[in-house]
């Protein structure tokens, strides 16, 4: 009884340490899961703002482009329609203007290489954008697992805990069964001492009363 008393102690020792571990591997995974999905939702979160800026300022430099554009070639178309009204005196104007039509249109080119520009730029942006959208997707995925590995972890724990609470319950009971046991001894022992107690006064009374008697006698 007393080795079962022992191993039932051991065993409750054993396995509030386990319970105990198996807690504390659960609190730091938990923690270091939270971080890790906080860090990558404001990356996500980073990323998204920032292509959108990007999207929004390409935009802008399309349609600012364009109308650059559009205005240069009303211009020019403008400038082209005036040269060709105009007499052959005005020769020299003329030249001038073609001077500016060549301007006009050198920057007209150097305008459409900015935008093709801007679009490969944006292209990019998007291939980029997609990398780390999948990239976010993979991490996602190993965060799911992990939630799984720690829900597995739990249901570890709680296993645990259960065959705590049945190996407290038998040591209650073998506990009770020792009390028992020993409260029985107990009264044994105490009857055994009442009789004994008993036979040693009556000895005592008959050895008082025998000299009583022999002197009478006498």
């Amino acid at each position: 009884e007393e080795r079962a008393k022992k191993a039932a102690f051991r065993d409750l020792s054993e396995l509030t340490a386990q319970v105990k571990s198996k807690e504390e591997e659960t609190v730091t995974a938990v923690t270091q899961l939270k971080l890790e999905r906080d860090v990558h939702q404001r990356e996500l979160e980073d990323l998204t703002s920032s292509l959108e800026s990007v999207k929004v300022k390409h935009e802008q430099n399309i349609q600012e482009l364009m109308r650059h554009f559009k205005n240069e070639k009303s211009e020019a178309e403008s400038h082209i329609r005036t040269l060709e009204a105009e007499s052959l005196e005005d020769k020299k104007v003329a030249k001038a203007h073609l001077g500016q039509l060549e301007k006009l249109k050198s920057k007209c080119e150097k305008l459409a290489e900015e935008l093709t520009q801007n679009e490969n730029e944006n292209k990019k942006l998007k291939l980029k954008y997609q990398s780390l959208k999948e990239e976010l997707e993979a991490k996602e995925k190993h965060i799911s697992n992990e939630e799984e590995h720690l829900r597995r972890m739990e249901e570890s724990r709680l296993q645990l805990k259960d065959q705590l609470l049945c190996l407290e319950t038998e040591q209650e009971s073998i506990l009770g069964v020792i009390g028992k046991e020993i409260d029985e001894a107990c009264k044994t022992f105490s009857r055994d001492s009442a009789e004994k107690l008993k036979v040693i006064m009556s000895s005592h009374i008959t050895c008082l009363k025998f000299p009583v008697t022999f002197l009478i006698y006498n």
